[in-house]
């Protein structure tokens, strides 16, 4: 065709107006006590909440800990406390167990029918609200960020509260869990906005006869961080400046250009077929790549090599 294979990606996550979060029949409003995450999805009747500390499951052999032994979380809410009981440290065996997402796919996988995520005062002092993350797909239930004063809510029948049970949790290093006897039900509605890209793809026929039916793939990425900031893959999360891009990846698109031109003007310098292919939404999560490999424009069994 024209060289470009166009498709679709997230640009933007909003909150809808059908996000509700009550407990005990206090209702909560959205950006001022309570946030879905960007993969909040669905809905969930009234179940009471579990307190189930870190949110982990961890089975290694220098580090065990289960927040839910001796819990039944199935269809109950999960209340949880956000990254992990070495969060000022940059090396740490928590560290691939902390996200939020991480969490509450292990709740889902419990049986949870919704999660409540809370921020320590040693992690968030400000307790403040992050924008949503348009790189994070859903999961299949209610996933709410909370004020600790909401979870304080919560805790209220334990007579503790999040800065109490983060202290104890980070010193002893050790589960706590327990029913708190409070029940909530909420609703999630997040509205993905959408935008065009396209992947730019040639082909260069083979000049065999036989082996022109088999195919090289080159390929490189020709979007790179943009701006960074939140929510972006720099490495400088709090950073929000223009992000050049020659090693990722405008050299590599570069390299493939040089190396079209090369093979296109030397007369028997490729058997097989050569596809071209300069990737976009590489940086959302490799989105260009993923979407050649499902809608592929040749049979992707004749393919010998991606380079």
């Amino acid at each position: 065709g024209d060289g470009f294979q166009r498709f679709s990606v997230t640009s933007n996550l909003v909150a809808g107006k059908n996000n509700s979060l009550s407990i005990d029949g206090k209702r909560y409003d959205q950006g001022k006590d309570f946030m879905p995450f960007a993969f909040s999805s669905g809905s969930a009747g009234e179940a009471e909440i579990i307190f189930a500390g870190y949110g982990f499951m961890i089975d290694e052999d220098s580090l065990k800990w289960n927040d839910y032994k001796g819990i039944d979380v199935k269809g109950k809410w999960v209340l949880i406390l956000r990254a992990d009981p070495e969060a000022d440290k940059s090396v740490s065996p928590f560290i691939p167990y902390s996200s939020d997402r991480g969490k509450t796919l292990l709740a889902e996988d419990m049986g949870a029918c919704g999660v409540l995520l809370v921020s320590g005062t040693t992690f968030d002092p400000m307790d403040t609200f992050e924008s949503l993350n348009p790189d994070d797909f859903p999961v299949g239930i209610p996933a709410f960020r909370i004020k600790r004063e909401v979870a304080d809510f919560i805790l209220k029948k334990h007579k503790t509260t999040v800065p109490d049970l983060e202290k104890r949790l980070n010193e002893s290093k050790k589960p706590v869990s327990f029913n708190t006897g409070i029940k909530a039900v909420a609703q999630s509605e997040i509205i993905r906005e959408m935008m065009g890209t396209r992947n730019v793809v040639m082909m260069l026929p083979g000049q065999d006869e036989v082996l022109r039916n088999e195919f090289i793939i080159l390929g490189a990425h020709f979007d790179h961080l943009g701006m960074g900031g939140k929510g972006s893959s720099s490495m400088a999360g709090d950073t929000v400046a223009v992000h050049h891009g020659a090693d990722d990846n405008a050299s590599g698109v570069g390299m493939m250009l040089e190396l079209a031109e090369k093979f296109a003007s030397i007369k028997g310098s490729h058997k097989r077929s050569i596809i071209f292919i300069a990737f976009s939404g590489e940086e959302l999560g490799l989105l260009g790549s993923r979407y050649f490999a499902e809608n592929p424009s040749v049979d992707l069994s004749k393919v010998n090599a991606m380079i």
